[in-house]
């Protein structure tokens, strides 16, 4: 019988620790899956593509500000 309890408890931990692993490893992957999205919303903002439409804003208000001042 005490051997039956070992082999249990023995069992037991291995499960906790294969759950312990699995619960690991997806939580890197979360981490991994947002640092990713991270990065690609930065180089989006940084991009050409981003930059032209805020530079277009800028050259807007710019010429609105020298119209209104000349007015």
């Amino acid at each position: 019988m005490g051997d039956d309890i070992v082999t249990n408890t023995s069992k037991q931990v291995e499960n906790v620790q294969e759950k312990a692993m699995e619960e690991a490893v997806q939580a890197a992957n979360k981490v991994k899956t947002s640092a990713n999205k991270f990065l690609d919303g930065l180089k989006y903002m940084t991009s050409m593509e981003a930059l032209n439409t805020v530079m277009g804003i800028a050259n807007f208000l710019g010429l609105a500000t020298t119209y209104g001042m000349r007015v």
